[in-house]
């Protein structure tokens, strides 16, 4: 049987509120049909199968219940369920942009609330997600402060989206690179405030996703 080749993976991480679907998006429409394009939070293109589960998952995570029990499993549920969504979705692509990355995600989480649950949900992460290394890993990085008032204009502020969290999120975010990079894995870092400020947000948009295409062709050209 012919071996699927797999495509090049870029994983789109950062605090709630820092520019990361507006810079996956833009990538996405850069390098057209070849490129496929995951934002893990809802599977808006995962098909029924995919959208049912980041539902369940949805609805247990953002739960303000003090009942941490099923939300964990709920998150284990939602592990297991990425393979279903991810394998798919590469299919006949070169690339894969990912908006948000499970293994990612649980790491920083575990870290910015650290306890046995998230240890647990880590652990299943790691076994279970089908979530492999991305070849490039792009980190929005945003103060807290100004992501979190960018959070207050929008009609819906999620579970988590304090400026607390979103504190002890950026930390995590800031620890996480140190790892990927120990691991060996590419992180490219986009300091999108001070784009932002230089250039003004539709520039900084452009300027970003330039540093981004530009670091993944040379990568893709050397593999």
């Amino acid at each position: 049987m012919r071996k699927r080749k797999k495509p090049f993976r870029v994983a789109i991480i950062g605090i709630d509120g820092s520019g990361k679907t507006t810079i996956a998006l833009k990538l996405k429409e850069e390098y057209g049909e070849q490129a496929g394009l995951l934002q893990v939070r809802g599977y808006p293109q995962a098909g029924k199968l995919g959208r049912s589960a980041a539902k369940v998952f949805d609805r247990a995570y953002t739960s303000k219940t003090k009942k941490t029990t099923p939300k964990t499993l709920a998150q284990a549920g939602y592990l297991f369920s990425f393979p279903f969504v991810r394998i798919p979705a590469e299919k006949n692509k070169s690339i894969m942009i990912y908006d948000r990355y499970p293994l990612y995600e649980v790491e920083t989480h575990s870290k910015a609330r650290p306890s046995k649950k998230m240890k647990i949900v880590k652990k299943i992460s790691e076994k279970a997600s089908g979530a492999p290394e991305a070849d490039v890993v792009v980190v929005t990085l945003r103060d807290p402060e100004i992501a979190f008032e960018e959070l207050k204009k929008r009609k819906k502020i999620e579970y988590l989206e304090d400026l607390e969290s979103l504190k002890k999120m950026r930390k995590a975010v800031e620890e996480e690179i140190v790892e990927l990079r120990k691991r060996g894995v590419k992180v490219i870092t986009i300091p999108v405030d001070e784009l932002i400020k230089k250039y003004g947000t539709k520039k900084a948009v452009e300027i970003a996703v330039s540093m981004i295409k530009k670091e993944v062709d040379m990568l893709r050209g050397k593999a």
